[in-house]
């Protein structure tokens, strides 16, 4: 299929006819390839849907937009003839065939035989069709004398009439069809269709030269908005032939893409990439012997023609053509006196009646505008703008104030408009002020900015503007004094043409001229394209299940073949694997598409506009949809959207009553599973009475072991008082490290030992004494009080073994945390990261207390981010111990008097940018002046001993120190306390810093 595009503008007052500019209506050609069937085909109607019926070789092919189909005639028998009454009913007839169209029950056309190869006698060859006194007549090739039943006893069958043959340039003349507006066409055996205006004067011929499908047209059809189908050997076509819109390209003469078009004295000159050229009457001529790309083609005043092209720059008059220059030319500007300035490859040129001079080196200049000062401003293929000094050999950028950057001086546009010259920038419309040479900002002026921030193409008529976008396409037209709805009108009959890279246009009277790759377009303002005061509609053509069945055709209402729909909702059953949905609009279009969007669900987002015209709904889910789907027209105008519901029933095993049955075998299931567990747990009760029992029989056993190993545990309480008191005396731990290390492990064993045993023989001591009651009846009183008397003594006794036990362990465990080697593995950490998460933690373990005294917390801004090398485990250990201490003074003081307790946790640098400063600050108890200097003394600590050791605030400071950092404290007493930590940034350069001393943390 070939489709010719065009453009008009908007008209104004009803019908005219195309004459005086000529050129070729657009058309479609639809090949076999397309509608896949034979490619001769005999007649063509349509109907009011927008729905194209054709007799094909092969039978009744049909066109519904979205779809060509076929519908073959029975046996060997073909289909010549078709007519639609009054009514609306299509007759069909071929050879020994005759009947009419209508729809069956699931919407799909059918042919209703009236006579065929079942009947009685011999019809003969269907030649016309026609009304006549409200009956249809039917004429063959041999009339009614073959008949042999009453089957056409309700027609009139005569024998095919034998008229006087029509010839055109000798040429025979298949149909002769006189339109409206006076138009006459002639559907001719040889050279394709030819137009007639009212006086038999030939408008144009559409054949094989020019691009129609097939010079032998058969029949053709013609609908009331203009719109031609026509039916030829080789396939169909589709012609717009009461359009303004017409097309002139190499069948007229015209040679290469379109850059420049030309109005003067009455002469059309077009300048193309192969050269350029004049219209003489409905073609074009070359113009002289120049076969260059033509960039430009520029008028004088005394009706002289200059053309910039790549071979030089020519001047045109009267028929006569003189080269001024050889070298590539892109523009030129002409003086009063008949010299130029001309905008070659690499400068701007002076071009005298004897001399060329460069001027400048402006490179590739496009266009040339002088202001009232005389001022020259030049744009180049860039988008840069220049002002030209007076002499022109000095040129500066023109720029608006308010832009920047190197960008600002590229793609910008520069067109005169009303004797003002203006450019338009990324940042806006400015107008050149000549007597302060500078641009000046007119917001009031870009409302059209808003469609087209970048415009590759700019034309001003009168107050109008033409533009494109930046790619040369979206042609639309802007006029401040047209009222919101002319402006959307006219920019809605430009529409078919926004694909179109328009490169060069003039506007002559009514005449419209349009040029760029697509060849040369021509419209006339005071004619109005007919289909424009239409109301188009969107049709569902066709639901079709799975590929291959069809659930509904198209087609309803029998023979009158409307498009309602028999059903408002479809079901489909689970196992449906593809719903295929065909539309389209009752909108024909030769020029610019229609396109489409759907969707399946109302409220969801609309598909993307295309030219598709079916809808798939692959492997749907079960539920309920409703189908959407709405038409833009060549116009860009939207029809209402059309809807339909779908249903897509659930499968067997999601049935409802399926799904009681999945519940109902659930819940046997997890009974089943109790059950499983009960039997279990009776089985452990039996195992662990008999283990209570054993463990009772063994409590005498344990008695005196456990009487042993208490004054062992005083033994080595003892031991580790006096151990203890040795460490803390010594000032520098290291030197007797080893051995106090060897004595911490000889002592942790036994404690593991003493605080086991304790603890188990507080649990047999208990079972000892529920067994004690259960037997109490067969004792005697003395002996039972006795007995209870010793299980007490011994349960308290126990107690303190294992609350001593545990405090000593807590004692050596906080020894040997305070003699280990503090080496560790430091890398590039996020600071403030590990405070938040620190005192993410703190509200962790800590949830129940902050929520008691309602423990207000600060931590660092979570976009803050503050990087240094540090030991991340051994750093969030130190921030965790002080925000616990702070956690405690706050509790304790929240228990004397009521206040609002704060933690504040902060992170930044100091000012060197070489250290991190971490400031840990809470309104808590404070510290004492007198003990302020040992809080980071080893074993110092203010809380009992079941509470703290007093190691962390010691080896916090180790920790901080080996980083090669400092940590102090600051308090008042019942007031605040705040601990400072800094430290620095880089191990590497506090190492250099040092005399490159190994550090305990090494990066």
């Amino acid at each position: 299929m070939r489709r010719f595009l065009g453009i008009l503008i908007v008209c104004l007052l009803g019908i005219g006819t195309l004459k005086g500019e000529g050129g070729l209506p657009f058309f479609t050609n639809y090949l076999p390839a397309t509608y896949q069937a034979h490619n001769r085909n005999f007649d063509v109607v349509g109907d009011e849907k927008g729905r194209i019926y054709v007799a094909n070789f092969e039978g009744l092919l049909y066109y519904d937009q979205a779809d060509w189909h076929i519908l073959h005639a029975p046996g060997i028998f073909r289909i010549t003839q078709l007519y639609k009454d009054r009514n609306g009913r299509i007759w069909v007839g071929g050879y020994n065939l005759f009947g009419f169209l209508s729809s069956d029950r699931r919407g799909s056309l059918e042919l209703q035989l009236i006579f065929s190869e079942r009947n009685k006698g011999f019809l003969g060859e269907v030649t016309d069709i026609y009304e006549e006194e409200g009956r249809i007549c039917v004429e063959t090739s041999i009339g009614d004398i073959t008949l042999e039943d009453d089957s056409m006893q309700d027609f009139i069958v005569r024998t095919s009439r034998q008229p006087a043959p029509l010839y055109y340039q000798g040429l025979p003349v298949n149909q002769k069809l006189a339109l409206p507006d006076g138009i006459t066409l002639l559907a001719t055996a040889g050279k394709g269709l030819v137009a007639l205006d009212r006086e038999g004067r030939e408008l144009y011929v559409l054949s094989e030269q020019n691009g129609l499908c097939n010079n032998n047209v058969n029949q053709i059809y013609a609908d009331s908005l203009g719109y031609v189908w026509g039916a030829t050997d080789q396939g169909l076509f589709l012609v717009d032939v009461h359009s303004s819109y017409t097309r002139f390209a190499e069948t007229e003469g015209l040679l290469g893409e379109v850059q420049s078009v030309c109005h003067v004295d009455g002469r059309l000159l077009v300048g193309t990439l192969q050269g350029i050229y004049e219209k003489v009457g409905a073609k074009f001529q070359p113009v002289g012997d120049i076969h260059y790309a033509c960039w430009q083609l520029q008028p004088d005043k005394d009706g002289q023609v200059y053309a910039a092209t790549a071979g030089g720059l020519f001047r045109i008059h009267a028929g006569k053509v003189e080269q001024l220059s050889s070298a590539h030319t892109l523009s030129c500007f002409i003086n009063p006196d008949g010299s130029c300035y001309a905008g070659e490859v690499d400068g701007i040129y002076y071009i005298g009646t004897r001399a060329r001079t460069l001027c400048n080196k402006v490179e590739k200049a496009t266009h040339f505008y002088q202001d009232s000062e005389g001022t020259l401003l030049v744009r180049n293929i860039y988008g840069q703008v220049f002002r030209l000094s007076e002499d022109k050999k000095e040129y500066i950028f023109v720029v608006p104030k308010n832009a920047s950057g190197a960008e600002a001086r590229y793609n910008n546009t520069l067109y005169q408009q009303g004797g003002h010259l203006y450019v338009q920038s990324h940042v806006g419309l400015f107008e050149w002020d000549a007597t302060s040479q500078s641009l000046v900002e007119k917001p009031e002026m870009s409302g059209w900015l808003a469609e087209a921030s970048y415009p590759q193409f700019v034309y001003p008529e009168g107050e109008r503007l033409w533009f494109t976008n930046n790619e040369g396409k979206a042609l639309r037209v802007y006029d401040p004094a047209a009222s919101s709805e002319g402006l959307s009108r006219w920019n809605e009959l430009l529409y078919p043409v926004h694909h179109l890279p328009v490169l060069a246009m003039d506007i002559e009277g009514e005449n419209i001229w349009l040029g760029g790759s697509f060849g040369l377009l021509h419209s006339r303002w005071n004619q109005q394209e007919p289909d424009y005061q239409r109301t188009n509609h969107t049709y569902i053509r066709r639901i079709i299940l799975d590929q291959d069945s069809i659930l509904w055709g198209g087609f309803s209402g029998e023979d009158r073949l409307e498009t309602d729909l028999p059903s408002s909702r479809y079901d489909f059953q689970s196992h449906s694997r593809d719903i295929r949905i065909s539309f389209s609009s009752d909108a024909l279009s030769a020029l610019g598409d229609v396109e489409y969007r759907y969707r399946f669900h109302s409220g969801a987002a609309w598909s993307d506009w295309s030219t598709t015209t079916s809808a798939h709904y692959a492997n749907p889910r079960p539920g309920s949809y409703t189908f959407e789907v709405m038409a833009r027209d060549r116009y860009g105008r939207e029809t209402a959207p059309v809807s339909l519901a779908l249903y897509v029933h659930y499968p067997f095993f999601l049935k409802w009553y399926c799904v009681v049955g999945y519940v109902l075998l659930l819940a046997i299931f997890i009974m089943l599973i109790i059950r499983l567990r009960m039997r279990r747990l009776l089985q452990e009760k039996v195992r662990l009475e008999q283990i209570v029992a054993q463990r009772t029989s063994e409590l005498r056993q344990q008695k005196d072991k456990i009487e042993e190993k208490s004054k062992q545990l005083e033994v080595a309480l003892d031991d580790l008082s006096k151990a203890q008191y040795e460490l803390i005396r010594q000032e520098k731990m290291a030197t007797v490290g080893t051995l106090t290390k060897g004595l911490v492990d000889r002592i942790l064993n036994p404690m593991n030992y003493v605080n086991n045993f304790s603890h188990l023989s507080l649990g047999l001591i208990k079972d000892l004494a529920e067994n004690l009651k259960e037997d109490e009846e067969r004792m005697t009183p003395d002996i039972y009080d006795d007995s209870t008397d010793i299980l007490e003594m011994l349960r308290t006794n126990l107690q303190k073994i294992e609350a001593h036990g545990l405090n000593t362990t807590r004692i050596l465990k906080a020894m040997e945390e305070m003699l280990k080697e503090w080496k560790g593995q430091v890398s590039v950490m996020d600071i403030a990261a590990i405070c938040r998460k620190n005192m993410e933690m703190l509200h962790t373990y800590y949830a129940q207390e902050i929520a008691e005294c309602g423990i207000r917390t600060e931590a660092p801004d979570p976009d803050l981010v503050q990087i240094a090398e540090v030991d991340a485990e051994q750093f969030s250990k130190t921030i965790m111990s002080i925000l616990a201490n702070s956690i405690y003074a706050l509790q304790k003081k929240c228990q004397r008097e009521d206040y609002q307790p704060l933690i504040r946790l902060t992170v930044s640098p100091d000012e060197t940018q070489e250290n991190v400063i971490i400031t840990v600050y809470d309104n808590g108890i404070g510290i004492e002046e007198s003990i302020i200097g040992k809080v980071f003394d080893p074993f110092f600590t203010t809380k009992t001993t079941s509470e703290a050791v007093g190691v962390g605030m010691y080896l916090s400071r180790e920790i901080i120190l080996n980083h090669g950092g400092d940590i102090t404290v600051a308090s008042e007493k019942d007031k605040y306390t705040q601990f400072t930590i800094i430290i620095p940034i880089s191990q590497k350069k506090r190492n250099r810093a040092e005399g490159s001393k190994t550090s305990p943390l090494s990066p």
